[in-house]
């Protein structure tokens, strides 16, 4: 569990019998102090977890040993281009299905002058070590993208930009991970999430 107040990833053990949560021991791995973890999420397989810090612009790469419950850091892989200078709050996280690739938001500051690179990230996955590599910075089509999601086929992006009330529907490319605007733009008063729900029958 991130708690973003204390600069902690909590780890607890689960009872599949009662479904209770205990604490594990230790109880949770300790992030730079002000990153600020926001979410975070496992690989398929279950062998790599990924921390998006919403504070310092950095995901964590974390090996997961389930034998003892423990992660170890692989890497820090920074959310922004090399090149930006100036404040972010990065928003989402989420790995897309074939697993090759990880996607982030970077939204405007929440200062008094609403100033931010507003950008998704794009990364490839290391299969082996689960590092990340980036392969590129997209404008989310509107203003502080606070969600996105993926669909269950990996074939779009949608974007929620909050503060421009619109979600922008991106195609994604299976091979490279790469996202290319669509024509569809959603009107939408300030989204901030996004859920995929099983069609009715």
């Amino acid at each position: 569990m991130s708690d973003l107040g204390v600069d902690k990833l909590f780890i607890y053990r689960f009872d599949a019998a009662t479904g209770a949560l205990s604490p594990d021991d230790p109880p949770f791995i300790a992030a730079e102090s002000g990153g600020g973890p926001r979410h975070f999420v496992f690989d398929a397989a279950g062998k790599f977890g990924y921390s998006l810090k919403e504070m310092s612009g950095f995901v964590t790469v974390l090996a997961w040993d389930p034998s003892n419950g423990s992660f170890t850091s692989v890497q820090d892989a920074r959310t922004l281009a090399s090149d930006f200078i100036g404040a972010s709050d990065s928003a989402e996280i989420a790995i897309h299905p074939n697993g090759r690739f990880l996607y982030e938001s970077n939204r405007r500051f929440r200062g008094p002058n609403l100033w931010g690179p507003d950008t998704i990230g794009v990364f490839s996955i290391d299969p082996v070590k689960g590092t990340l590599t980036e392969v590129e910075q997209v404008p989310p089509g509107g203003t502080m993208p606070r969600s996105f999601a993926i669909d269950p086929t990996g074939s779009y992006l949608f974007s929620a930009n909050e503060l421009t009330g619109n979600v922008l529907l991106f195609r994604v490319d299976n091979n490279t991970g790469r996202l290319t605007p669509t024509k569809t733009d959603l009107k939408i008063d300030v989204p901030v999430c996004i859920v995929f729900a099983p069609a009715g029958k």
